[in-house]
């Protein structure tokens, strides 16, 4: 067994070739414990929260997706571009409320809001993607596109917010 420094600057074991299986240290069960556990931090009951919020966001999303594509009032890729963006918003007030503790992010309001919005832009540069790709080239039919560009961005989304958007600024000492 040899050590090494962990990346709080503390020397922590590792394990050498053939020294068996090693145990994890309690400060690692703690770090494991605290981002999945039960408190509103972690990763576990806030992902839950986030998957009602987005619930609710997806409802309008695939309402206006719905009503533009069955009325003919825009191309499927367009009207998941509408629906999603007006879903986005109604996201953006619902986590900012429910999900995540804005006053730890110690960003403006408006910064939130943009870089919310930015992060929007990569779920909704995806949710485009999808759709085209499975409409145009795939032939599926709109709502199949549209079921797997749900998949794609609210993962991708959902790591960009919690790591990003309203993660704590990371203040020089």
């Amino acid at each position: 067994m040899t050590m090494a420094m962990d990346v709080e600057g503390a020397a922590a074991p590792v394990a050498a070739a053939g020294d068996g299986p090693m145990l994890a240290g309690p400060r690692l069960v703690a770090s494991v414990r605290a981002m999945l556990g039960s408190g509103e931090a972690g990763i576990l009951p806030q992902l839950s929260r986030y998957t009602v919020v987005s619930v609710f966001a997806l409802g309008l999303d695939f309402l206006l997706f719905l009503v533009l594509t069955h009325a003919g009032l825009a191309k499927a890729a367009i009207a998941g571009v509408i629906g999603y963006s007006t879903g986005l918003v109604l996201h953006f007030f619902l986590s900012a409320r429910y999900v995540f503790n804005i006053a730890n992010a110690g960003k403006s309001q408006g910064r939130l809001f943009a870089e919310f919005v930015a992060s929007g832009c990569v779920g909704l540069l995806i949710t485009w993607a999808v759709i085209g790709v499975a409409t145009d080239l795939a032939h599926l039919p709109p709502v199949i596109g549209k079921a797997g560009a749900v998949v794609a961005s609210f993962a991708t989304v959902f790591v960009l917010r919690r790591t990003v958007v309203f993660s704590a600024v990371k203040r020089s000492a």
